[in-house]
């Protein structure tokens, strides 16, 4: 982009002297192309004079306001990159918060879903266990009480039947003729 102006040539002396190819002769015309009435008054060389330097100027101006547009832009396209950075960052670190919270959240439900389930089994298995011990004591009594009956039962018929028994001994007994030897015998 640069085309070899100088300080030294858009100074009003050598404004004048720059060839008719110089880039910062811009749109002035070409020498030639000047009327020789034109080029003979010297208030219309200083004119051309001052026109060249006017030109020179608006060169420098639009090269330096490309340069700034250039640089804006650069800078606009800097932010552009640093927004578009910001922005993954950010939305990297909400999906890693969202996707860590997720996890503890179903990991703190999975551990309380198999602390009720150990729970409602131990649970269940003392109802169980009190329930068979209730269930084997009960049974364990009937049967003794049964036991202590039967044999009270038994002891108090076979009680009955010997006390019949002896009482039938007795009648029997007693009704049967004792003989005594007699003297006469």
């Amino acid at each position: 982009m640069d085309d070899g102006i100088t300080g030294l040539e858009v100074s009003l002396g050598h404004v004048a002297t720059l060839s008719p190819g110089h880039p910062a002769r811009g749109a002035v015309k070409q020498e030639e192309d000047i009327s020789p009435d034109f080029e003979a008054c010297d208030l219309c060389e200083v004119s051309v004079e001052k026109f060249i330097v006017l030109d020179v100027y608006g060169h420098l101006y639009s090269r330096l306001r490309v340069k700034l547009e250039h640089i804006l832009w650069r800078n606009r396209m800097q932010l552009l990159v640093v927004e578009v950075v910001v922005v993954v960052v950010v939305v990297v670190v909400v999906v890693v918060v969202v996707v860590v919270v997720v996890v503890v959240v179903v990991v703190v439900v999975v551990v309380v879903v198999v602390v009720v389930v150990v729970v409602v089994v131990v649970v269940v298995v003392v109802v169980v266990v009190v329930v068979v011990i209730v269930v084997v004591v009960v049974v364990v009594i009937v049967i003794v009480v049964v036991v202590v009956v039967v044999k009270v039962v038994v002891i108090a018929a076979a009680a009955a039947a010997a006390a019949a028994a002896a009482a039938v001994v007795v009648v029997v007994v007693g009704n049967i003729p004792i003989f005594y030897p007699t003297c006469e015998d």
